[in-house]
């Protein structure tokens, strides 16, 4: 993943395993936080990697299912009015409100 800065590419990476992962989707919320939608590329990873990743112009903060998400796969993102943020994964809907994710139960 790279990011263009005006003048230079730069890379975007977090110790390597953002390389790693299959971006589905991407969006920036109210604050200019880019937030991506992501697979472990490789099959036997799909259970530990992925999730989301969010970029606030210096670091890389991760989301996974050891922090709530349904899935690792989270293949679409959206902020809603109130700031509040909904994933699409493989095993459903996510949300987060800045403290927690939640995930919908059947």
């Amino acid at each position: 993943m790279c990011r263009y800065g005006g003048k230079i590419f730069s890379s975007m990476t977090q110790d390597g395993r953002f390389n790693n992962s299959t971006v589905y989707s991407i969006t920036q919320d109210k604050s200019g936080n880019m937030w991506f939608g992501t697979e472990a590329s490789d099959a036997s990873e799909r259970e530990t990697e992925g999730g989301i990743w969010v970029y606030n112009g210096i670091s890389f903060r991760n989301f996974s299912k050891r922090d709530g998400l349904s899935h690792n796969a989270v293949w679409c993102i959206l902020e809603d009015r109130a700031g509040k943020f909904w994933f699409g994964t493989r095993r459903g809907l996510s949300t987060y409100d800045g403290k927690t994710i939640t995930s919908a139960s059947e």
